[in-house]
């Protein structure tokens, strides 16, 4: 049974609504998302309870991953919590749930990322590895849009 999981936060130096509106837009998740090499090369969002997303990850070495789910909570610009998982999916136990909280802060927005349900150790860190590395990009995006 998947018992796996992770919590990682970064301060964004941009107001909540920023942040959170580059969460879930595509024309924006393309330019900030991915870790170690990995590219977003698609996005497509549907920010409803019960709308999907998918995005696309681009390896180095050329393969495409999607990642995949539901939305099962949306509160702009506060929170969001949606399901993940791989395609194809073959499994609804292969599901993890990702909770995104977007936190007003003196300096900028907390954003927290806690993904629960993972399969295993090495998912885990793998997740751990890229959620990292988006947020860093997220930070850069927003930083170099807001001129800091």
């Amino acid at each position: 049974m998947a018992s796996e999981q992770l919590e990682v936060s970064r301060l964004i130096k941009a107001t909540q609504q920023r942040v959170y509106a580059a969460w879930i837009d595509p024309t924006q998740i393309v330019r900030w998302w991915g870790a170690g090499g990995v590219r977003c090369t698609a996005a497509e969002m549907d920010v409803i309870v019960d709308g999907s997303y998918r995005i696309a990850n681009e390896a180095p070495d050329g393969m495409t991953m999607w990642i995949t789910g539901t939305f099962s909570r949306v509160e702009p610009p506060a929170r969001l919590s949606y399901t993940w998982a791989i395609e194809p999916i073959t499994d609804e136990s292969h599901h993890s749930l990702v909770d995104v909280t977007f936190a007003a802060a003196a300096e900028g927005t907390l954003v927290t990322v806690r993904q629960t349900k993972i399969s295993s150790p090495s998912d885990r860190e793998v997740n751990l590895h890229g959620w990292i590395g988006c947020l860093e990009g997220l930070d850069a995006l927003l930083g170099e849009l807001t001129g800091h």
